[in-house]
């Protein structure tokens, strides 16, 4: 799949899960309940291979489901050279456990192995993959992957380029995927044809991503106003910000410091590492942005679109949302939790920087509810599960209860803020995040509610109860 599909489908359950090495030819059963695609794909003729177990691999049958997964794509790597399953094996990233990221990426160094061993090698040599691994890294590796099926020799020669980051590596990709007489355009540009500066390379990435319109594409590649700047974080070090406009007002001053203030009190509230070194923002106002985008800002994960709106604390909130998302990003938690949990961050760096009372924030969710899910029938988080089961994601974002999620999650997580303080809330959006992170099944209602609980003094545990009766409802989950 091309990158910005492959990123799409990541988190679907059907996403590659024909393995005809695994029984029932599924690679991971438990998010198909009874499925049989056993030689579904195979060409007439050809025998299938028995399915792997974990008998006599050396994979303990009680391995975490990504451990054992990168545990079997090592197997793989091992039967194209020993030396370098050795290598990967021994990498620092590994020796805690396996995340979900991490898993992928060993998955992807497998199938650039079945390719070529010394491109994988050559991967190897970049600086950035010798500690932990981020988000970034991990699709900058899925990029190559791409570039390689499609032009071996091509990924050798960029992997060769020692010194480039991963976000030198999303724009070649997405150069890859760029439409051929847009491509023909950009090539042609005298700012591509000098060599890219790292704010060229963020344009580009957001060229990529212009698909409905010639007029803001044509402006942006000709005369796109692209600035940058940066801030230090204990965790990451830097961390480069881009704002990218078709016009070079207002000044960006306010716009790095929203960004900056905002990674900066997200990362502090979730006490977990910055997964981006780079954060790209593009501007465009309200009344020309492309009718692809329906809401005020999208978090593409190699780049935010957000409306360039004259109402600055508006602004502020929308941007900060987006930040959020760099978290909470995942198919592998709820909707209204996803939604709702950036809410919360938004407003809670909100309440740090501009000491805006979230008290008066919970009135005002409250308040939305009333207005826009109530007359629905939707008065909480169940009712609107409920309501909304069977449908896809498109549905869902087209119906008449699209901003739910929003309201109902940002009410729930804001109400427990409130009532029950922050180390309640900060450490389970923690916890949380880091189950959906180790594991391949979506999380349930009930484990959230049990993270909750576990995270709740024993005498605020009756005020807890209270607390998700009234904002999620349905049964309590039996201990």
């Amino acid at each position: 799949l091309p990158g910005d599909l492959e990123q799409k489908a990541r988190n679907s359950a059907l996403y590659r899960q024909y393995d005809n090495t695994k029984a029932n030819g599924v690679a991971r059963p438990g998010q198909l309940p009874g499925t049989n695609m056993k030689d579904a794909f195979e060409k007439e003729g050809e025998t299938s291979p028995a399915p792997s177990t974990t008998e006599g691999t050396g994979a303990a049958p009680n391995m975490p489901q990504y451990d054992r997964e990168a545990f079997h794509n090592l197997q793989d790597i091992f039967q194209a050279d020993a030396s370098l399953a050795q290598f990967i094996s021994n990498l620092p990233w590994l020796a805690d456990g396996v995340t979900e990221d991490e898993m992928w990426a060993i998955r992807d160094l497998g199938d650039i192995a079945q390719e070529d061993v010394s491109l994988v090698w050559l991967i190897l040599g970049f600086p950035w993959l010798a500690d932990d691994l981020t988000k970034d890294e991990s699709w900058a590796i899925r990029d190559l992957r791409d570039i390689a099926l499609n032009d071996l020799e091509y990924s050798k020669e960029i992997a060769g380029m020692t010194w480039l980051r991963p976000l030198h590596l999303h724009a070649l990709s997405s150069v890859g995927r760029m439409e051929e007489a847009r491509l023909e355009q950009l090539v042609e540009q005298a700012w591509y044809k000098d060599g890219l500066t790292d704010e060229e390379v963020a344009l580009i990435l957001v060229l990529s991503s212009v698909v409905t319109s010639e007029e803001i594409f044509s402006e942006l590649m000709q005369n796109g106003h692209v600035r940058s700047s940066a801030i230090s974080l204990f965790s990451v070090g830097d961390v480069n910000l881009y704002a990218i406009r078709r016009s070079s007002v207002p000044a960006y001053e306010m716009v790095f410091e929203v960004m900056g203030t905002g990674i900066q009190v997200i990362e502090d509230f979730m006490g977990l590492p910055w997964q981006k070194t780079d954060v790209i923002v593009f501007l465009e106002p309200e009344r020309s942005l492309p009718e692809w985008d329906q809401y005020s800002g999208i978090n593409y994960f190699t780049h935010i679109v957000i409306r360039d709106s004259e109402r600055a604390s508006e602004f502020r909130g929308i941007l900060h949302h987006e930040l959020a998302h760099f978290y909470w990003g995942s198919e592998d938690v709820p909707l209204w939790f996803i939604e709702g949990s950036a809410e919360l961050l938004a407003y809670y760096t909100l309440h740090v920087t501009e000491q805006l009372a979230l008290t008066s924030r919970l009135v005002e969710a409250i308040g939305h509810d009333t207005e826009y899910c109530k007359p629905h029938g939707i008065t909480n988080i169940q009712e609107y599960i409920d309501a909304t089961a069977g449908q896809t994601a498109d549905e869902l974002w087209q119906s008449d209860l699209a901003d739910c999620p929003y309201i109902l999650g940002g009410a729930f997580l804001l109400g427990m803020y409130v009532e029950l303080g922050h180390e309640v809330v900060s450490s389970s959006l923690r916890d949380i995040y880091l189950m959906s992170e180790s594991r391949s099944e979506p999380l349930t209602e009930d484990e959230i509610y049990r993270v909750f609980l576990a995270n709740t003094p024993s005498d605020k545990q009756a005020r807890f109860h209270e607390l998700y009766q009234q904002y999620h409802g349905g049964p309590i989950p039996i201990s």
